[in-house]
């Protein structure tokens, strides 16, 4: 049974779970998915979901705007007038606050995340160019967006997932136990290759809320 597509997954679920012919249970595989890829999104570090995006700021204005799709940051990097680089260090908010104040400027030093936005800490007093560097959302899958990249590259992963909801809804506790030990194996094998062809890493404590 190919595993490509959005169908292609919820067939495989019915068929795996020996639950096709229950109507109830069908109803409810797409909820499955979207429980599985909340999950997988906690847990997954890999290339496949990696993103950059490049910012210009703007003289007193502390905030840039985070992408919609953000879903944990690797590194922030600024870069100034002389073309020096290097990675701003993350700060909470109440931290920033208490270290840079609302009013002083200079180049910024540290970061946080506050709503949708990345604020700065001292605020910019000059235009710098930001590189944020992090993994984004993975992108739902839905009768109308067929696939996504992690489905493409880890199709078991993603079955491995959803029969483990698929377990908790039928109640299976052995089975949702068994299920809980291949998927966590399956993304500790995933983040481990991952990691070693990503090189060393820099990772944030915060994932975006």
């Amino acid at each position: 049974m190919a595993l490509a597509t959005y169908s292609d997954l919820v067939a495989a679920i019915s068929v795996w779970s020996h639950r096709s012919s229950d109507a109830g249970f069908i109803a409810n595989i797409p909820l499955v998915i979207t429980l599985a890829e909340s999950r997988m999104q906690m847990d997954l570090q890999v290339r496949q979901l990696e993103q950059s995006v490049l910012y210009g700021t703007a003289a007193t204005v502390q905030a840039i705007v985070a992408p919609s799709d953000l879903n944990q940051v690797r590194a922030v990097t600024l870069l100034n007038s002389v073309n020096n680089s290097r990675d701003l260090q993350f700060m909470t908010a109440g931290r920033l606050q208490e270290t840079w104040g609302t009013v002083q400027t200079g180049e910024p030093v540290n970061y946080s995340l506050v709503g949708s936005n990345i604020l700065l800490g001292p605020i910019p007093d000059s235009v710098y160019s930001i590189t944020l560097d992090y993994f984004s959302n993975i992108a739902g899958l839905t009768p109308t967006n067929a696939t996504n990249a992690v489905l493409t590259a880890y199709p078991d992963l993603y079955l491995h997932a959803c029969l483990l909801f698929a377990a908790q809804y039928s109640v299976n506790v052995d089975m949702t136990v068994a299920l809980e030990a291949l998927y966590q194996a399956d993304v500790t094998r995933i983040n481990a290759n991952n990691w070693a062809q990503m090189g060393t890493m820099t990772m944030e404590v915060g994932r975006w809320a």
